[in-house]
């Protein structure tokens, strides 16, 4: 009689032990799924200029329009009708990346201008100038940190002849620059 309820007891401890073995095998499945969310988490260097809006014009200027690539800025159809004639744009420099970023290049474009006046050195005539919104200079190296912003803007001033007389008509396309980023360290 001892035989007859002993193989049976040796059957049913061997199913709770497989029951126990199949229970840790799954349990080591959804170990390695969340393995790969954690693989979600990978450093990435994004920034991008975006909010392209007006700033003052001052004089008889015309504003032109703006173009925002990336990290490039391009200022298009401005004319200046006389001395004393300013035109303003601003925009913004977003880091969207999850890395700390700092500028590592600087490169201004070289503008298209066409004077009214038939003149030989069209630079003497009209400025522009690219600098943060507060008119401290960009440079090499400036941080913009993980969702940081900063706002920049460009200016075009008309200047006229040595004695501030008009020139005619000063008309600016292509003007702008462009900003590389690394990250910072």
């Amino acid at each position: 009689m001892k035989n007859k309820f002993f193989k049976p007891l040796i059957l049913i401890a061997i199913c709770v032990l497989l029951i126990v073995f199949c229970g840790l095998f799954m349990r080591t499945q959804l170990d390695v799924d969340t393995v790969e969310n954690v693989k979600s988490t990978v450093k990435s260097l994004s920034t991008k200029f975006d909010n392209p809006r007006e700033g003052s014009i001052t004089g008889t200027a015309e504003r032109g329009s703006i173009t925002l690539t990336d990290t490039t800025i391009t200022v298009s159809d401005v004319v200046l009708k006389a001395p004393g004639d300013t035109v303003t744009w601003m925009w913004d420099a977003q880091n969207v990346g999850n890395i700390d970023a700092k500028i590592s290049n600087f490169t201004l474009l070289d503008p298209k201008v066409e004077l009214g006046n038939s003149v030989s050195d069209d630079s003497n005539y009209y400025t522009y100038d690219i600098t943060y919104s507060d008119g401290t200079a960009i440079k090499k190296n400036d941080a913009l940190p993980v969702n940081g912003t900063r706002e920049m803007k460009i200016v075009i001033s008309y200047v006229g002849d040595n004695d501030g007389e008009s020139v005619g008509n000063i008309h600016v396309s292509q003007l702008g620059a462009t900003l590389l980023y690394e990250r910072a360290v």
